[in-house]
């Protein structure tokens, strides 16, 4: 049986009820999207803050674009005071490739060619295994986003 006939075989036995409170949202589960749609780095208060100048600094210094600075929630900014440079940096690095991951582009040093259970053939760092379980791509092509193929695998 195919995934889409266990999801139907699925909805008869649980069928979404149009008022189910399991069924909406309340609010977002995360504050990253649109948490300032200006793209302004300030805080809620309105006046920018030291870490996100400090993270302006990072991002500048490491190469990556602003946006990464701007887009972080305030909640995300507030777990991030205290930690080292070495870390913010790699944090803001992390959120670069996960947004171009998201976009079906592979992150640079992504160039080894892997197998993945999942996914199929796809590109990973060089340190990488031949074969894997699962990928950062795993839940990106689940959720219906394009992933690049790698030739071989």
């Amino acid at each position: 049986m195919d995934w889409a006939a266990r999801l139907a075989q699925r909805r008869q036995i649980f069928p979404k009820g149009a008022g189910d409170p399991l069924t909406k949202l309340t609010e977002p589960p995360f504050g990253g999207f649109g948490s300032d749609p200006d793209a302004h780095s300030e805080n809620i208060a309105g006046q920018p803050t030291e870490l996100r100048a400090q993270l302006h600094r990072i991002a500048a210094d490491a190469g990556l674009p602003a946006s990464n600075v701007h887009n972080l929630h305030a909640d995300d900014e507030s777990a991030c005071a205290g930690l080292p440079m070495a870390t913010l940096r790699d944090c803001l690095r992390a959120q670069d490739f996960g947004r171009l991951m998201d976009r079906g582009i592979p992150p640079p040093g992504y160039t080894k060619a892997v197998e993945c259970s999942g996914c199929g053939p796809v590109l990973l760092w060089q340190s990488s295994p031949d074969r894997v379980i699962a990928c950062p791509w795993c839940f990106r092509r689940r959720a219906g986003n394009v992933i690049p193929r790698a030739e071989g695998g």
